[in-house]
């Protein structure tokens, strides 16, 4: 395996540990005190979507007292969700503690402060960058960071890789697929390594959360049509020249048997809180905030089987019918 492929697989080692069957857990917490959202995202971070106003978000603050609890109550991953963790005044000390080697950011605090920031983010042990990407036409219909912004960020990060070739980042553009541009993924892979010089693309499916437009979400056999081109993509470059991967809102379809079996770990070995509050709801995953599968309580996260076996089976059917579970649920495709 190239040097490449191998920084951009471990990015994805925890959620293979949470498929194994490590419980893992993601965290919701804002990187300033004042609002559950932050100044530098697009407007209104995807993660944030369905955030609760009633309850108190988690601050950057109180995070590694939370990762600890959590990891004392037999979570052994802990995913950081964020709008910008960047903002976090305490960032370094969080990648560290959450075991990190990668961090996701739309950009912008990247282009504002340049080469420094990005010195920092290497001595940090940080070795790859996640930017969700903006290439127009293909993403207009999207609220996403403007595409300057985003090329931008990605021509300082390849000033750096070019000057310091000992820590030079991996660079990841993760592009959203909806019903306008899920048959241009071989454009959008020619792009992604043109303009913006990535070692990765990572294809995810467009979920219409809470605020969301849902004519934008692909159809089944729209998913169908990206999932085979992305196994085309795969198998038309080299991987160390563009490392092209499939994430699972695109769905099951066309996964072997053995695949579809461990798809998705939500709800079994998965699960995301976004506020320690006493009875805050624990959900599945980050992109089904509406499905409980236990609660806080005493400050401990605690697990509700008869919740989890509904889930499951819930999540079961989504599987059978080719969809992620999150996607399925989001657009009333499963009950």
């Amino acid at each position: 395996m190239s040097t490449t492929q191998n920084q951009a697989s471990q990015a994805q080692s925890k959620l293979t540990a949470a498929v194994n069957g490590e419980k893992s857990i993601s965290v919701f917490f804002t990187p300033r005190e004042q609002k559950p959202v932050c100044n530098e995202a697009c407007s209104g971070c995807y993660y944030f979507a369905n955030y609760t106003p009633g309850q108190s978000a988690i601050s950057a603050v109180e995070v590694p007292a939370v990762l600890r609890a959590l990891s004392e109550a037999g979570f052994s991953n802990q995913f950081l969700m964020t709008s910008e963790l960047l903002l976090a005044p305490n960032w370094r000390d969080l990648v560290k503690l959450a075991g990190y080697n990668y961090i996701n950011t739309n950009g912008r605090i990247i282009v504002r402060r340049g080469i420094p920031l990005l010195e920092e983010i290497a001595e940090a042990g940080v070795r790859q960058l996640v930017i969700t990407a903006n290439l127009p036409p293909y993403n207009e219909e999207l609220n996403l960071t403007r595409p300057e912004i985003v090329q931008g960020a990605f021509d300082v990060i390849n000033q750096y890789n070019g000057a310091n070739p000992n820590s030079a980042f991996v660079t990841v553009a993760t592009v959203i697929l909806t019903s306008r541009n899920y048959d241009a993924v071989p454009a959008l892979c020619a792009d992604v390594k043109e303009l913006y010089r990535a070692n990765k693309v990572r294809f995810i499916a467009y979920i219409p959360l809470t605020g969301g437009v849902p004519s934008l979400a692909a159809s089944r056999e729209q998913l169908a049509v990206a999932g085979e081109q992305i196994t085309a993509m795969r198998d038309f470059y080299d991987p160390a020249e563009l490392y092209v991967a499939r994430g699972g809102t695109i769905g099951s379809q066309g996964l072997s048997s053995a695949k579809r079996s461990s798809f998705c770990p939500a709800g079994e070995t998965l699960f995301a809180v976004r506020s320690m509050d006493e009875g805050s709801p624990v959900s599945p995953c980050i992109y089904i905030p509406s499905v409980n599968v236990g609660s806080v309580v005493d400050g401990r996260v605690i697990l509700d089987e008869q919740l989890q076996l509904a889930f499951r089976e819930t999540k079961q059917r989504a599987i059978d019918q080719g969809y992620c579970p999150a996607f399925a649920l989001a657009g009333g495709l499963v009950k």
